[in-house]
């Protein structure tokens, strides 16, 4: 496969978790979800400096999240990754933040939203799109 033992190990357990999350993301409402998030805070939430082993790992969780959102039959969306990359970093204790930012479609006008996650410098989820899009929510990890 060519992925490091973390990925392999945890690409079945992520894309069964990107279910769930996609899931919950249909039968729960927002502000039932957001709850799970972490305190609630301004854009410029600080995320602290990580060792180098939780760099690493959250690079890891950024990409078995990436690569089994890839490959589901169902819509793994920037939010249900988000969600997922949450619950990752947090079972490894990993201090990160997650955004939800808007923005307005260029052609159409329509408000589009966008959810990412960061660790440190590293960008987990969505982060290749984050800067079109105004930050209206940020979470930060209780360890934050």
């Amino acid at each position: 496969m060519g992925k490091p033992l973390f990925v392999q190990l945890w690409l079945l357990p992520a894309w069964v978790l990107l279910g769930v999350c996609r899931a919950l993301v249909l039968v729960l409402s927002f502000r039932r979800i957001v709850r799970w998030f972490g305190l609630v805070g301004a854009e410029a939430i600080n995320v602290p400096q990580l060792r180098p082993l939780q760099e690493l790992r959250a690079s890891r969780i950024g990409e078995v999240v990436r690569l089994a959102a890839r490959h589901t039959p169902w819509s793994s969306n920037c939010f249900a990754q988000a969600l997922a990359a949450h619950l990752l970093l947090s079972l490894y204790r990993i201090p990160h933040a997650l955004f939800l930012g808007v923005a307005r479609d260029a052609p159409t006008r329509a408000v589009v939203a966008h959810a990412w996650t960061v660790a440190g410098p590293v960008p987990v989820t969505g982060h290749e799109s984050s800067d079109r899009y105004t930050v209206v929510l940020c979470f930060a990890s209780a360890g934050v």
